[in-house]
């Protein structure tokens, strides 16, 4: 998991971009990347009234909703859309889709906006925020809760509280609902030779970053051992069942767009470094285990996530996307 600085509330954001530029900031915005606007009017004028376009003129006018909807947790994971989609409806993004398709206009899928991966979740073109798909729904007699692609955690916890119930969900603010939906538990202690390693990981690069890099972070993140039993389907991921996942996130904090490479390519060396140290401890066990991808860095490797998986993925991928409309959004491309 990769990260640059916080962005700053959107008020501020609102404000900063004119005094940043100099100028106008609809006019600045709009010079700064290819022309979609004829996808955006498109897209407006066949949305139902459930749903809104919103463009950078709302900098203006309106600026919570396109700034809201471009919003992301990390700036390395931000970008300036030619309009934003709030849709109201399943049957409005299907309207989307297509014109994006037929148009070959870039997009993007945001849910609570935490993915740290540059234009995972941002785009040039298209970003549609799934902000109104914000329900949630509790059953007392199945103890079960129907949420919203559009939540965060923390306002699913704050609905489900009067109830007295709860889900495992992210552990901070701001963890959007739509990419991180796994039970967890909690780990209350590290192997000291681990912990070691993390300290000489840090040392490390404390001394060969750039100097706006401010923070270096780690999490392990068990998830249930009876996570995988509840199925013996073969399913995409994780690709064998057989063995629990401990996702291990480590998280690098800087300022500076020009300290990109240099941060991705400590990344890259750290993350190969700790998995070389775990697969001599449990020997071997950690060489056979897939990247979580919510943690991957954004070129991983499609067989470090899906393993043998990935010609099958692909195969599925030309049956129901021929025209590779997925292929205009972020992600990992299959």
């Amino acid at each position: 998991m990769i990260g640059a600085t916080f962005l700053t509330e959107i008020v501020t954001l609102a404000s900063a971009v004119s005094s940043l530029f100099g100028g106008d900031s609809q006019t600045l915005l709009s010079e700064s990347r290819p022309s979609f606007s004829k996808a955006c009017q498109e897209i407006a004028s066949s949305i139902s009234s459930a749903s809104n376009v919103y463009d950078p003129s709302s900098l203006l006018h309106d600026s919570a909703k396109y700034l809201e909807d471009i919003f992301h947790w990390t700036s390395s994971s931000s970008q300036y859309a030619a309009c934003s989609l709030e849709p109201g409806t399943a049957e409005d993004i299907g309207v989307a889709l297509r014109i994006l398709g037929r148009t070959r206009t870039p997009f993007a899928v945001k849910g609570g906006g935490h993915a740290t991966n540059p234009e995972f979740s941002s785009t040039e073109g298209v970003q549609i925020a799934m902000t109104r798909f914000d329900e949630v729904v509790y059953d007392s007699k199945t103890q079960t809760a129907t949420i919203g692609a559009g939540l965060t955690w923390d306002a699913v916890y704050a609905v489900l509280e009067p109830y007295g119930v709860n889900v495992a969900g992210g552990r901070i603010a701001g963890v959007g609902v739509a990419g991180f939906v796994f039970n967890t538990v909690s780990v209350t202690s590290y192997p000291a030779h681990f912990i070691q390693y993390l300290v000489n990981e840090t040392h490390h690069w404390s001394k060969h970053l750039p100097d706006d890099v401010f923070g270096i972070s780690y999490d392990v993140q068990p998830f249930l051992p009876s996570l995988f039993d509840h199925n013996t389907t073969p399913t995409a991921y994780p690709p064998s069942r057989a063995q629990p996942l401990y996702p291990f996130n480590f998280h690098f904090s800087w300022r500076d767009p020009k300290s990109d490479q240099a941060v991705y390519d400590a990344t890259r060396t750290t993350a190969k470094t700790l998995r070389m140290l775990a697969k001599q401890d449990d020997q071997g066990n950690a060489a056979r285990t897939v990247v979580y991808p919510n943690y991957g860095i954004f070129d991983t490797p499609l067989d470090h996530l899906y393993g043998e998986h990935v010609p099958r993925l692909q195969a599925i991928k030309a049956t129901v996307d021929p025209e590779n409309v997925m292929g205009l959004a972020g992600g990992f491309k299959i």
